[in-house]
């Protein structure tokens, strides 16, 4: 959706469906940051007043447009995964999803000299309507094929719960990757690594554990019931 540049003539601007369209006023444009690392790259968007982190529209190139307008493409071509900045995954000509690496050799952060160790797994996302269709797994599979000659490579620390679910799918699917896999924190010391798949085994013996301790707990209540003694409170 194009619209014109000039705020007097625009009255409302945001997605197609009504209930989320926004005024153009003051209180719903501000500056957004392009790059978290970069923060003197911004862009002008419109956000929702109702929820001031919800971006409707963005300007560019003298025009307002709606993000369904600024995901999309006019290359049929595009499809799957290809590297812009970060690499972007195209389905049906709609960007989906995009993650974002930390190259091996490349500086942490602009206020130390230090570099990273190896390739990082920094930010992943997918859009709403197309998670748990296995997109996260497919992203992450790309990055492990694109650096087929580093022994390591990082995801970055923390691990949200979610993307350790990607792991754990990813891992489970591909055994070859699990001596490769690391959470790590920059710049990524040996120190400052735990492997993935080590941490995926701990947790599954922490909840076998923790099953087989109620188990046992429930019958041997059971059984002081039987004999007649009071049943103990489990807490």
């Amino acid at each position: 959706m194009k619209t014109a540049a000039s705020p007097g003539a625009l009255e409302r601007v945001g997605r197609r469906h009504p209930a989320v369209q926004v005024k153009l006023e003051t209180s719903s444009v501000c500056f957004c940051t392009v790059y978290r690392d970069e923060p003197q790259h911004k862009i002008l968007v419109l956000v929702n007043p109702r929820g001031t982190k919800t971006v409707v529209a963005v300007y560019l190139k003298e025009s307002w447009w709606s993000l369904e307008d600024v995901l999309r493409t006019s290359d049929p071509a595009r499809e799957g995964l290809r590297k812009e900045q970060a690499k972007i995954l195209w389905k049906n000509g709609a960007a989906v999803g995009f993650y974002t690496v930390k190259l091996k050799g490349s500086l942490c952060s602009k206020s130390t000299g230090a570099c990273y160790l190896l390739p990082v797994f920094d930010t992943v996302f997918v859009r709403r309507a197309h998670r748990r269709q296995g997109l996260g797994t497919a992203m992450l599979r790309d990055f492990c094929d694109t650096f087929p000659r580093d022994e390591a490579l990082g995801v970055s620390s923390p691990i949200s719960p979610a993307m350790f679910q990607v792991c754990r799918h990813f891992l489970l699917a591909c055994p070859e990757q699990r001596g490769r896999l690391w959470e790590v924190k920059a710049p990524g010391t040996l120190d400052q690594r735990i492997n993935i798949w080590l941490q995926i085994q701990l947790q599954q013996e922490h909840c076998l554990g923790e099953e087989v301790e109620n188990k046992n707990d429930q019958e041997c209540g059971a059984k002081e019931e039987e004999a007649g003694l009071p049943v103990r409170l489990l807490t």
